[in-house]
């Protein structure tokens, strides 16, 4: 039997923040928006980890988990940062991409593990215009997606 392993890089989406993208003209959170960004890496064949607030309803994450590969419930109730905290320790254990508009995730380090420049390599950007995901990419990005291969592997 031959199994296919894509060498695409694993995204982590920041669910609150993707939810809160233009949340300041109406005040609510729009979690499809969080199903657009996963559903797009999903079918481009990414692996998808979506970090949301424990408090988010089932029905709702029933909708985001088709999508991907593992959802992260976080509590948010003691520290309203920590899902930005989970989002940054699953990139780095993955060596993924976190999909984000924080530019200022680096403030959530302790340790001498990732940087600033890290961080800003890693995050991508991200708008949404007429119920469609746009993303922004780093040169990071570029210089590991154009290398990408699929690799076979016999089992």
């Amino acid at each position: 039997m031959i199994t296919e392993i894509s060498t695409k890089p694993d995204i982590i989406v920041d669910g609150r923040n993707v939810a809160g993208f233009g949340r300041e003209r109406n005040g609510e959170w729009n979690w499809d928006y969080v199903i657009l960004c996963a559903k797009y890496y999903h079918e481009r064949g990414h692996k998808v980890v979506v970090v949301i607030p424990n408090w988010l309803p089932k029905d709702v994450v029933e909708k985001i988990k088709p999508y991907t590969f593992e959802i992260q419930r976080v509590s948010t109730n003691r520290n309203k940062e920590w899902d930005d905290n989970m989002v940054l320790a699953l990139s780095i254990m993955l060596n993924g991409f976190y999909v984000s508009l924080d530019k200022k995730m680096h403030k959530h380090l302790k340790g001498d593990i990732i940087d600033r420049t890290w961080c800003a390599e890693r995050r991508i950007d991200y708008s949404i215009r007429d119920e469609a995901f746009a993303p922004g990419y780093s040169s990071k990005w570029n210089e590991i997606t154009t290398s990408e291969t699929t690799e076979e592997v016999r089992v």
